[in-house]
């Protein structure tokens, strides 16, 4: 069985961005660990919602667990049908991630994952990533990247002659693609890890 709201994609990146307020920063690989940290102690979870919202809602999912990757940051979220559909159709293209300074904890906290229409190319190394143009709330930093929605599907994958698949092991194949194709960063090995661990559930 699958746990079809849950999806796992990549929300920010290591690296010296400017954020959509104008400032400037380097973002290395222990920031990116402290946000996931500071993510663990946390007893509300980031939601998702439309845009950069200064009230953080209304929600349409939420971030169940943050992780990181060779200086990617990654999102398990739980993701509402409404806002499924609205991505499926290609209204939302892009993610984008907002923080701000973590409250008794050295480093910054996930704010809210943001989903934006088309915006124009930003930070490099997310393929494509962009910046929201929207006004980020005092003390917070804004990013975006793209949800993967405008990828094309790999082709289809036909089991050889002879092979026997089981429709529980053909199921895990599947997300574990999905999952690879959103995440790139990734291994294929890590990407179905990851679907078994937050997707799956036979």
């Amino acid at each position: 069985m699958s746990a079809d709201n849950t999806r796992i994609f990549e929300c920010f990146k290591a690296g010296t961005h400017t954020t959509m307020g104008g400032q400037t920063a380097e973002w290395s690989f222990a920031d990116l660990d402290r946000i996931c940290n500071n993510y663990l102690y946390r007893t509300d979870r980031a939601p998702l919602v439309i845009g950069h919202p200064l009230t953080n809602g209304p929600a349409y999912g939420e971030v169940t667990e943050l992780f990181h990757k060779r200086g990617g940051l990654y999102a398990v979220a739980k993701v509402g049908k409404e806002l499924l559909e609205l991505v499926k159709r290609g209204y939302y293209k892009h993610v984008s991630a907002s923080f701000a300074h973590a409250s008794g904890l050295p480093g910054w906290s996930l704010r809210h994952i943001g989903f934006l229409g088309a915006t124009p190319p930003a930070v490099k190394g997310l393929a494509p990533l962009a910046f929201s143009e929207m006004a980020e709330a005092p003390g917070t930093v804004c990013f975006a990247a793209a949800t993967g929605a405008s990828i094309a599907p790999p082709p289809p994958v036909a089991i050889p002659k002879g092979w026997v698949v089981t429709p529980e092991g053909w199921a895990f194949y599947e997300r574990a693609r999905e999952v690879h194709l959103a995440c790139p960063g990734l291994s294929f090995a890590e990407a179905a890890s990851l679907a078994e661990k937050h997707i799956l559930q036979f």
